[in-house]
């Protein structure tokens, strides 16, 4: 359909030099952005390379809501898959590109090279973004971005990672590890449940969970 939603995001020109100069994307992850993270970049990398710095929320996280305030599980089945964050934030740098009056011919000297950032998921994100969508994004850094988790290779252990996070959290808590667990599939049943009705709050609400 032809349904639109608010997306939000964030920008600083405070060092662009105009266009032929880069803009460095932040990709956003699996949480709300309020300002410009990273100011290793706003600060830094901007001010060293002139650079346009744009700042990205991920979908169905803090203000950025496409199916508005109730969320039902059908609805992140659908709606929440890295490929569709990735489609927003192509819209997105398109958008930015044209409103800088940036040149799409890379041979121009006007044009204005897209640098992604993150780290961790939105690490991945910013791999993929220079994998998928090379016609727009020139550069992706990727930092602690656990890309062969994704993969899942026959010979990579995927739960390692988790498997350290529940040692560490066992020792600081003793149960604590058997009782995420227990809660973490309840609520993985319910959502995936296809008979499960109601919002995400509605079903944590009946998991007695908040």
């Amino acid at each position: 359909n032809h349904k639109t939603w608010l997306n939000t995001y964030f920008t600083s020109n405070d060092f662009f030099g105009g266009p032929g100069h880069p803009i460095l994307v932040i990709m956003g992850g699996e949480g709300p952005v309020e300002d410009i993270l990273y100011p290793f970049v706003s600060n830094g990398l901007a001010r060293e390379f002139s650079a346009y710095v744009l700042q990205t929320e991920h979908r169905f996280y803090g203000s950025s809501k496409p199916v508005g305030d109730n969320p039902t599980s059908g609805d992140f089945k659908a709606y929440l898959a890295p490929e569709q964050a990735m489609a927003d934030y192509i819209q997105l740098i398109l958008h930015v590109q044209e409103q800088l009056g940036c040149s799409t011919d890379k041979s121009s000297i006007e044009y204005c090279p897209v640098i992604t950032i993150g780290g961790s998921y939105p690490g991945f994100l910013s791999a993929m973004m220079r994998l998928v969508h090379p016609d727009v994004v020139d550069i992706g850094y990727a930092s602690s971005a656990p890309l062969m988790l994704y993969e899942h290779l026959p010979d990579f252990d995927t739960n390692g990672y988790f498997d350290k996070v529940a040692q560490v959290a066992d020792m600081a808590v003793p149960g604590c590890v058997e009782a995420t667990y227990k809660t973490s599939k309840e609520l993985n049943d319910w959502v995936l449940d296809e008979e499960t009705s109601g919002t995400v709050s509605e079903i944590a609400g009946q998991l007695g969970i908040c």
